[in-house]
């Protein structure tokens, strides 16, 4: 539909009507910049408000619907503006309570801490007592010892004396037995260091032998092979081919007067030399095409169309829209539903690609009892699945539930061949 036909007398703008005659973006409408709704706006709130929808059902105008709300919405103001009033009173009576409980909350916490404070003072004066306790016993151990030790100075002068005289000089001899030895080693060590040094200078003299060798060979000049030198083959100039001139290749134009003159640029009435010649240009011809496909599709239900009918129980019909089984009339001749017919070409499609049938799916219940039961005798769940060559990922999804968005939902069904596996393990 072009933009001349919205703009007509008695052109539904402002209901989903008009947004299904073409009237689909927000400037085309003539509502735009009006208190009235566009046709856009007005179709999804027809799709979603069931009120509205019953509004429109019943014939009236967007102006009579708009005031039709702002009547509602008026006789709603006073409960509206009641309700905000109590969600305000409820919200200062939060605050206050909120308030009053926090300062309970700071009074006991200034209590614990003055608490807390008291118990410091009393632990720091229990600790000074004890340190002057400490103290005292420190130095009662002092003088005991200062004592103990006066005794003993008695008792050497009185003859222990002697005794520690004689265990002194026992210690000299063996201090000065200690000293000869260590200087005969000493002698011994320091012949071998001289042996060593004697051999140390043969070996750098040795080494400056080879280094004045190395430096000999290394200036000595070795006599190369001459190089061949071979003769360059004198190059023939090529004489350059003529090129042929090439022709320049045709371009076809557009066909003007047809759909294929607009996808070839004949993109104005104006421009189309069919319009100078009285004729539609290729801009009319490709909006009348577009105008009757429309039509078809619009009476045919939409979707694709054969022979611009919609055929039931095949799958274009499940391509052209129906999509129920049950308001789906079935095929003509052997009643096969749209949604039907679709899948089994589907499952055609796929079996000619080499895509095979879904496994075969049975009841988990068996297979979480025996699970559970290998676990139970001591047997981990990665060690049952490497025995029953299983994924690990199926015993936990059936034992602990999936994971993710899923998390915690057990897997109802396995497959055959995996429960198979599992039922025949043997507690170990």
């Amino acid at each position: 539909m072009s933009v001349l036909d919205r703009l007509v007398d008695g052109f539904p703008h402002g209901l989903p009507a008009g947004y299904e005659q073409g009237c689909r973006g927000a400037r085309e409408c003539v509502n735009y910049d009006t208190e009235l709704p566009l046709c856009r706006d007005a179709a999804i709130r027809y799709r979603s408000d069931y009120g509205y929808k019953k509004l429109v059902d019943q014939g009236m105008s967007p102006a009579e619907i708009l005031e039709a709300e702002r009547a509602a919405a008026e006789a709603v103001r006073p409960q509206v503006l009641a309700a905000r009033h109590a969600r305000a009173v409820d919200a200062e009576r939060v605050r206050l309570a909120a308030e009053e409980k926090e300062r309970a909350k700071a009074e006991r916490a200034a209590a614990r801490e003055q608490a807390r404070l008291d118990r410091a003072a009393e632990r720091a004066a229990a600790k000074r007592s004890r340190a002057e306790q400490v103290e005292f016993e420190r130095a009662a151990r002092e003088r005991e010892a200062a004592e103990h030790e006066a005794e003993l100075e008695q008792a050497r002068a009185a003859g222990e004396y002697y005794q520690a005289l004689s265990a002194w000089e026992k210690a000299k001899a063996a201090h000065r037995e200690g000293v000869k030895a260590a200087r005969a080693s000493l002698r011994g060590a320091r012949k071998e260091l001289s042996a060593a040094q004697e051999r140390l200078q043969e070996c750098v003299g040795v080494v400056a032998d080879a280094e004045a060798a190395l430096a000999e060979a290394e200036t000595a000049v070795v006599p190369r092979k001459p190089r061949q030198v071979k003769e360059k083959p004198v190059r023939v100039p090529r004489v350059a081919k003529e090129k042929a001139e090439r022709k320049p290749r045709a371009v076809a134009g557009p066909k003007h007067g047809s759909m294929y003159g607009w996808q070839r640029g004949c993109k104005t009435i104006e421009g189309c030399p069919e319009h100078a010649a009285g004729r539609l240009s290729c801009v009319e011809v490709n909006r009348e095409y577009h105008r009757e496909y429309a039509a078809k599709r619009k009476a045919a239900g939409g979707g694709r169309l054969t022979d611009g009918q919609l055929v039931h129980g095949t799958a274009s019909g499940y391509a052209a829209g129906c999509r129920k089984r049950s308001e789906c009339p079935g095929g003509a001749l052997d009643g096969v539903k749209c949604a039907d017919a679709s899948l089994a070409v589907e499952r055609e499609r796929r079996r000619r690609a080499g895509i095979g049938p879904a496994p075969e799916m049975v009841d988990a219940a068996p297979v979480l009892e025996r699970v559970r039961s290998l676990m139970a005798g001591g047997e981990p769940l990665l060690a049952i699945a490497a025995r029953a060559d299983v994924s690990k990922t199926v015993l936990k999804n059936v034992v602990y539930g999936r994971s993710g968005d899923r998390r915690g939902e057990r897997s109802s069904q396995v497959s055959a061949e995996n429960a198979k596996k599992i039922l025949a393990l043997s507690a170990e």
